[in-house]
């Protein structure tokens, strides 16, 4: 009889645990995130949409830094981390999927498009989180061309120029045609 009050109050405490995780998970991320339960973080679902009517703004493309550990770490500093690269392309809903490399403790997706304001996000790798789901809600920007030159524009041209990215040379084409495309936009001289 001992032994099955010990059972009763385990699982009580099984399901405490559970509850308290549960509402820990909850409280790690905005209203634009959901998550759904998993051993480990493998993968990002979601969608871009515009702020205004929730339609897909205009083509554009996510930019996704996945980070790995080198186990060098010097006296008490930080672990060094080496970031690679790659693009991802919404399909014509704007849906999407990152898969999230085992090895790798961190992402970061940034989301450009023509016209709006480049979002930018960050996820670590969790326990007990198998995918997340995230909406990206673009904002229009009546000063794209400012945006353009003072953010977009040297934010992609280091994963053009920089080899530590190893980004595809299939994909540094694509960001130097897109980057040329809306800088072409903006100046007085036409396009041979």
């Amino acid at each position: 009889m001992l032994n099955q009050y010990k059972i009763k109050f385990s699982t009580i405490g099984c399901w405490g645990v559970f509850c308290a995780l549960f509402l820990v998970f909850q409280g790690c991320y905005s209203a634009q995130t959901g998550f759904e339960w998993g051993w480990t973080t493998t993968r990002i679902e979601g969608r871009i949409s515009s702020e205004t009517n929730g339609a897909l703004p205009s083509n554009g493309f996510i930019v996704v830094r996945q980070y790995y550990s080198q186990f060098v770490q010097f006296g008490t500093e930080a672990p060094l981390y080496y970031p690679v690269a790659r693009v991802v392309f919404p399909d014509e809903d704007g849906k999407f999927l990152v898969t999230f490399d085992l090895k790798a403790s961190k992402i970061d997706l940034t989301f450009v498009m023509s016209g709006y304001v480049m979002q930018n996000l960050s996820f670590q790798r969790q326990i007990g989180v198998g995918t997340l789901f995230y909406r990206a809600q673009m904002t229009k920007t009546a000063g794209w061309q400012d945006h353009l030159f003072v953010t977009v524009i040297p934010f992609l041209q280091q994963f053009i120029v920089e080899q530590r990215f190893q980004l595809a040379q299939a994909h540094q084409l694509f960001l130097g045609e897109w980057l040329e495309q809306e800088k072409g936009k903006y100046s007085p001289y036409p396009s041979s």
